[in-house]
């Protein structure tokens, strides 16, 4: 970090005196500056919040006015915590509005803030994700349901259901899709507002296929996906209605819109700022995109504090929580001092040691989930050393997963064992010959086979801001040399990994992903397809045979028959083998013991809408 952030900049960064707002003093960072720059406030001209539906609980009440931050009375005189805590946090639905917050402010310590907020270019790290994830916001969800898994700390929390046919109207009221699902039509909930004030229609839908089609960045990701027809895309048949084609029978096309990059837009405010060498706002987009969220950007300082803003005119109503803060805390023991302090209300992204010494000693709330985060290493199949598939599955018997799991993530996770994530509908454990721990002698075979038994020199490339790379760079380098892979370790800062690793411009490097949506051929053509949908191929494998099983099993609309197909599919994959596969981990941070409302969910993002304090 840094420097610390005074008092003075936080209120500054609320827009508001809020209730019980702490200047922020985290550990080791250096002295309180009450002379820094103030973060720059909201802008004050807000358009009126949207008149929920009828059915709709009305919004909590904001409250009253406050005194001074000198002048306020103590906390506990404010709130009494037995009042505070008879609250009930009801059901994530349209209709249930969390209750009101003790805090107006919600600092997060952060290895790295966030890389941008645009669902088209925003990826490389779980920030980026979070962030763009709350200020756009799927405009239909999965279900919710108990914790289903014995292992993690997560038995307090929803789960996602993993269902595709367990969705929940959201900003779509409702929706019709036709018999042979080659069509869908969305009937748009009136009266949802994005934070500039304007009213989520069927040109926001619109827009953001027309964005797709337009940027063929992530989003084209997703037009193939659900095979929209790019000759006739979409019909508008009114403000709040419109028709999406497809090209062919497609089990995605309705469960597409509850995954969290590929949200309705602001267009009116996207357009508003575009200009002749950027027709689709990328520039402006990357630190200020709008969307229907409940939360929206308010000040981007990259590498510094990103700050946030509750929505006011979110149609759920006016999110408890006024201001998130991500705060760019680098030393991992640092952030977890700050929150044991409470001096920060989250950590995040602890090696396992921190995590378990949060545990152990009981500060504040650890959490440890379950979920879909992948870690892994690729290799680029169109260089050397990676173009003969044995040797890339060499390097898979000879990976200690067990070792890496035990010593970079503190044993919080499962080895990675499979070719999709282990939670998904679809994986088969039976697929992948290699476990848990190396086998040397069967690695040396294979590159014996390839012709390169005697070795090879190779630069591993990392992120720095991934406090786990490291130790896991240092274990596989004293692996391979067990096979005669000589590993160079090569550091490099956030954001200029992120952008060669996703321009696919690395030979070997180590990467993090999640992928969102909760189907078996989603996360094999996202991961493995060679043409537009692998927007996550890193090991730029182009197969025929492979290419043409994901074709085929992307038009089945049948979840069963999607998960029969399936297995052929990895047992190809792990074949050409383009990934080390390495470790499952737990999603792991440290929250405030009274912040509440925690959901988690695929893009490894808590919903800050629905959160409060007691």
């Amino acid at each position: 970090m840094r420097r610390r952030v005074s008092r003075r900049s936080i209120l500054a960064a609320s827009g508001a005196a809020g209730l019980g707002a702490a200047g922020l003093a985290l550990v080791g960072c250096g002295d309180d500056d009450d002379d820094a720059p103030a973060v720059s406030q909201a802008p004050a001209a807000q358009a009126p919040a949207a008149q929920a539906p009828a059915a709709q609980a009305p919004a909590a009440q904001a409250p009253a006015e406050q005194a001074p931050m000198e002048e306020q009375m103590p906390m506990e005189e404010q709130m009494p915590m037995e009042e505070s805590m008879d609250m009930e946090f009801g059901p994530a639905t349209p209709e249930a509005v969390p209750p009101r917050s003790s805090k107006d402010i919600a600092v997060l310590a952060v290895s790295a803030t966030p890389i941008a907020v645009d669902p088209d270019f925003g990826h490389g790290s779980p920030q980026t994700w979070e962030s763009w994830m709350n200020v756009f916001e799927q405009t239909i969800q999965f279900g919710w349901r108990d914790y289903p898994f014995d292992v993690g700390h997560g038995e307090n929390f929803d789960y996602v259901s993993f269902a595709n046919d367990d969705l929940m109207p959201w900003m779509q009221e409702s929706w019709e899709l036709s018999e042979d699902q080659t069509s869908l039509v969305i009937n748009v909930r009136p009266g949802v507002m994005s934070s500039a004030g304007n009213e989520l229609t069927s040109e926001d839908f619109a827009y953001r296929i027309d964005r797709a089609f337009g940027l063929g960045a992530i989003g084209a990701f997703f037009t193939q996906l659900i095979n929209i027809d790019p000759e006739n895309p979409y019909e508008i048949l009114g403000r709040h209605q419109i028709k999406v084609n497809s090209t062919a029978p497609n089990g995605l096309l309705l469960p597409i819109w509850a995954n969290s990059a590929w949200q309705a837009i602001d267009q009116a405010a996207a357009r508003a700022n575009a200009t002749a060498d950027d027709e689709w706002s990328v520039e402006w987009m990357a630190q200020n995109g709008i969307g229907f969220g409940g939360i929206a950007v308010e000040s981007f300082g990259t590498g510094e504090r990103v700050v946030f803003a509750a929505n006011q005119n979110y149609f759920r109503g006016e999110p408890p929580i006024k201001n998130i803060v991500y705060e760019e805390v680098p030393q991992a023991s640092n952030r977890l001092a700050a929150v044991a302090a409470g001096e920060a209300d989250a950590a995040y992204g602890l090696p396992g040691e921190l995590w378990i010494q949060a545990r152990d000693e009981a500060i504040q709330n650890p959490i440890a989930i379950k979920g879909n985060l992948i870690f892994f290493g690729f290799m680029n199949a169109l260089r050397e050393p990676w173009q003969d598939p044995r040797t890339r599955q060499a390097m898979n018997w000879a990976t200690p997963r067990q070792e890496i799991l035990d010593i970079a993530f503190g044993g919080l996770g499962v080895p990675w064992t499979t070719v999709m994530t282990s939670i998904f509908p679809g994986v088969n454990e039976g697929v992948v010959p290699w476990g848990a721990d190396p086998n040397f002698a069967e690695a040396q075979q294979l590159l014996d086979a390839a012709g390169q038994g005697d070795g090879f020199d190779v630069t591993l490339d990392y992120d720095t801001s991934v406090a786990q790379y490291e130790r896991m760079g240092v274990l596989m380098q004293d692996a391979y040399s067990n096979i005669g892979v000589n590993v160079t370790l090569n550091p490099q800062p956030n954001g200029p990994y992120a952008a060669e690793a996703t321009g696919k411009q690395k030979t070997f490097g180590l990467w993090q992903d999640a992928y969102i949506q909760p189907d078996p051929i989603y996360f094999l053509n996202l991961g493995y397809d060679a043409g537009l949908g692998g927007i996550n191929n890193y090991g730029q494998v182009d197969d025929p045979e492979l290419n043409d099983m994901l074709e085929r099993g992307s038009r089945f609309t049948n979840l069963q028959d999607r998960i029969d197909i399936a297995t052929p599919i990895q047992e190809r994959v792990v074949e050409l083998s383009p990934y080390i596969w390495l470790v499952e981990p737990f999603y792991t941070n440290v929250l405030n013991e009274t912040l509440q409302g925690f959901r988690w969910h695929t893009t490894q993002e808590t919903y800050w809408a629905n959160m409060y304090f007691t």
